[in-house]
C-alpha cells in the first residue's frame, strides 16, 4: 500500500471516532474523498468509504437528536 492510501485510511479511521464536532467529521470525509481521486482504484475499496459516510450520517442524526439523543460510536 502506498502512502496516499495509508493517508486515506488514516482519515477514514479518524472519521470513525469523531463524535463531537460535525464540522471536523465533514472535513475528514471530504479530505478523504478528495484524496481518493488521486489513488489507484484497484488498491482502495470505494465501498468502504461509502459505508463510512452512510453510517456517519445515521450516527450523527442519532447523537444529535433533540428528542432522544444517544451516545453511540461507530464501533
Amino acid at each position: 500500500m502506498n502512502r496516499l492510501n495509508e493517508g486515506i485510511e488514516t482519515l477514514m479511521h479518524a472519521a470513525m471516532y469523531e463524535s463531537k464536532d460535525i464540522d471536523v467529521l465533514k472535513h475528514l470525509l471530504s479530505t478523504a474523498s478528495f484524496a481518493k481521486k488521486f489513488s489507484d482504484p484497484t488498491e482502495l475499496d470505494p465501498n468502504q468509504y461509502v459505508n463510512l459516510v452512510k453510517m456517519s450520517i445515521v450516527l450523527t442524526k442519532l447523537r444529535h437528536s433533540k428528542l432522544f439523543a444517544r451516545a453511540i460510536t461507530y464501533t
